[in-house]
């Protein structure tokens, strides 16, 4: 293992414990959420595309898109290109949950800079955000 495959596991290894922690503070379950997100970032999306998107099976999407509908989180309506396509929309209600749900993840990791990082750690966090963002953003060439 060279010095940049050792960087990519620390990295790696570090991201997921991070995202795990910051779940804790979650009040919706993992796949309603990123159902929610999906739709608040990207719009109206029918159901294989959620379910595309997330890399899981049509069904797992759908049973979570009712679940989500039977909560008034979503709607379902006619794809305007397409009356055999149904196209799921975030409700007002969907996304202030969304909202809140993102401020209570973004408290916990507020609280977390404050409390576990030195001085010295949270100068540094504007560039380490800038490069994960800039991670995050790389699609491999096929």
């Amino acid at each position: 293992m060279d010095e940049v495959d050792a960087l990519a596991e620390q990295l790696r290894s570090s991201v997921d414990r991070l995202s795990r922690s910051a779940r804790r503070a979650q009040a919706l379950p993992p796949g309603e959420a990123a159902v929610l997100g999906a739709l608040d970032r990207e719009g109206p999306q029918t159901i294989a595309r959620l379910a595309d998107e997330r890399g899981v099976r049509h069904q797992t999407a759908a049973k979570i898109v009712a679940q989500l509908e039977a909560a008034d989180l979503v709607t379902k309506r006619s794809h305007p290109d397409d009356a055999r396509m149904v196209q799921v929309r975030l409700t007002r209600r969907g996304a202030a949950t969304l909202r809140k749900d993102r401020a209570a993840r973004a408290s916990w990791l507020t609280d977390a800079i404050k409390t576990q990082l030195t001085a010295r750690q949270r100068a540094r966090l504007d560039e380490v955000a800038e490069v994960l963002g800039a991670l995050a953003g790389y699609e491999p060439e096929t």
